[in-house]
């Protein structure tokens, strides 16, 4: 796209924050009643699990990480790196997945030989 384009499936939602990797994106929408915190929608490539929606398929509308959801995790914040992501949740507590190259998560991953999580 060559001009800035709503997001029709973030329309009529409030947006706490958005981050653009270099191959995903994502945004935190504010869920009453918090006012500081939300759910986080990704979308774009989850190749390398980036996205955390539980597998590495491309992703073309903002989708909620469905895990942090269903663990009742709101985040504060996100932050993208280019095939990992992170946040920081409302509990203070810091989640990151996607690609582990150079232990960028910062934790290890239990599968033996897999470079990634998808969840986070």
């Amino acid at each position: 796209r060559f001009e800035p384009t709503p997001i029709v499936d973030l329309d009529g939602m409030c947006i706490l924050q958005v981050a653009a990797g270099t191959w995903h994106s994502a945004a935190i929408t504010i869920v009453p009643p918090y006012i500081h915190a939300g759910w986080l929608y990704t979308w774009g490539s989850g190749y390398h699990g980036q996205l955390g929606h539980g597998d590495r398929q491309r992703c073309d509308t903002p989708k909620p990480v469905q895990t942090l959801l269903e663990r009742q995790l709101t985040a504060k914040s996100v932050q993208l790196g280019s095939h990992h992501s992170a946040i920081l949740a409302m509990d203070n507590e810091l989640y990151t997945w996607g690609s582990n190259k150079n232990r960028c998560l910062g934790h290890d991953i239990r599968e033996k030989y897999v470079e990634y999580t998808p969840i986070p």
